[in-house]
């Protein structure tokens, strides 16, 4: 069989993608300590380990295409928004009572986004591990 170049260059380009969420994690990990609420480190912790799960899930479907690990690639992209937006609105208390300082609010406000935007691209490369998946099997 022999594979369309941009589908074998999706696959082969996702994998760096994985590496680097689990970089993120793992750095977001150590940035952790640095938060003094320990709400807000248990929020990142939650948050990460959805992210490393929905990478997991990503990474399995596209080697195996996998249509059930894609699509919980693809719900967890929701999951890890949702929970996003609602440790962020958690920061915005935490920052009225006074449980954390505006430098590491913007921290912590800047990996909630960076969460998101790794989360969709993740989400995409699953919607498309079914297509490749489907390509490399015909």
């Amino acid at each position: 069989v022999r594979i369309a170049p941009p589908i074998k260059n999706a696959t082969t380009n996702s994998c760096p993608i994985f590496h680097n969420a689990e970089k993120f994690c793992n750095s977001s990990t150590s940035l952790n300590n640095s938060f003094t609420s320990a709400s807000a480190k248990t929020e990142l912790a939650n948050l990460t380990g959805m992210l490393a799960s929905q990478a997991h899930d990503a990474l399995l479907a596209l080697k195996t295409c996998d249509k059930h690990l894609a699509g919980c690639a693809v719900e967890n992209e929701k999951s890890i928004i949702a929970m996003a937006d609602k440790y962020e609105s958690n920061h915005l208390k935490r920052m009225a009572h006074k449980e954390c300082t505006g430098a590491l609010g913007v921290h912590f406000v800047e990996l909630l986004s960076e969460c998101r935007d790794v989360a969709r691209h993740i989400s995409n490369i699953a919607e498309r591990s079914i297509e490749i998946g489907e390509k490399l099997h015909e």
